[in-house]
């Protein structure tokens, strides 16, 4: 087998099949595997332009699971080819991010457990803004939408025909779609590039960020009225979970959101 990538908990090999077998490292605990497992089984059966699953098994002794292999330009590199057509690639992606949001996924984990352990733990948070966002979690928590919880450029690939398919399900959950256009939202916006030494394009993305997220957030909604208030509290949620993925670069103006998002939804508790 062929490494074609390696991540956090795992490495990426194709094989002969034209199939890509993922491997956890040994350190990885077993219900992580599981939980990974039982995730790539739901998203294949519920939505069609996820790697289709094939199986779960060992590999000279490593627990992995194999899957459909994908072949195609990451979103990344397509959009910074085709710097010309950012709004319709940008319209594209909306479309295909809320095509995903029809779709029904209860055996998913809800909001509750996806996302009350980054209140819980976020450090710049009041306690009564915290009791606050764990009851309005509570109201969402009956929503059953497909939700991938990371979609961004990066797990988006285009391959021949033009035709999109959405990869990286590790974050997926059932909920209400306003939270993953939220996290979408901030990623174009504000994320910290993972890639050291960018090139012009990279570098002239960078700066023009807010069009990005702003231009998304028009397309997703095409003028459709949702509650601002709504909108504000998923910011904030996000804001809370992102304080936990340890980059450092982006703490700061992580703090400066939270305080001031929290101010505006919750001024009688400050």
């Amino acid at each position: 087998m062929e490494k074609i990538g390696v991540g956090r908990t795992a490495e990426v090999f194709a094989t002969d099949d034209r199939t890509a077998v993922k491997l956890f490292y040994d350190w990885v605990s077993a219900s992580h595997v599981q939980n990974e497992i039982s995730r790539a089984k739901i998203i294949s059966e519920v939505y069609p332009d996820a790697p289709r699953f094939i199986r779960a098994g060992e590999w000279d002794g490593r627990r992995g699971l194999e899957m459909e292999y994908i072949q195609g330009e990451m979103g990344t590199a397509y959009l910074m080819k085709n710097l010309l057509r950012v709004r319709q690639i940008l319209e594209k992606m909306a479309a295909v991010h809320k095509e995903m949001h029809r779709i029904q996924a209860p055996s998913l984990p809800g909001p509750v457990e996806k996302f009350g352990p980054d209140i819980a733990d976020c450090p710049y948070l009041s306690e009564a803004s915290r009791e606050q966002l764990q009851r309005f979690l509570q109201d969402k928590d009956s929503m059953d939408f497909l939700c991938h919880g990371d979609f961004h450029p990066e797990n988006i690939l285009i391959v021949p025909g033009d035709v999109t398919r959405v990869i990286d399900w590790l974050d997926a959950y059932r909920g209400d779609p306003m939270a993953d256009v939220a996290r979408t939202w901030y990623l174009l916006g504000s994320s910290t590039s993972p890639q050291p030494g960018q090139s012009l394009p990279e570098r002239m993305i960078r700066r023009v960020r807010s069009f990005l997220s702003e231009q998304y957030l028009r397309y997703y909604y095409r003028g459709e009225k949702f509650l601002e208030k709504d909108w504000l509290t998923w910011q904030l949620i996000i804001f809370c979970g992102r304080t936990r993925e340890g980059i450092n670069e982006e703490l700061p103006k992580l703090h400066w959101m939270i305080r001031r998002w929290e101010q505006r939804l919750f001024p009688e508790v400050r």
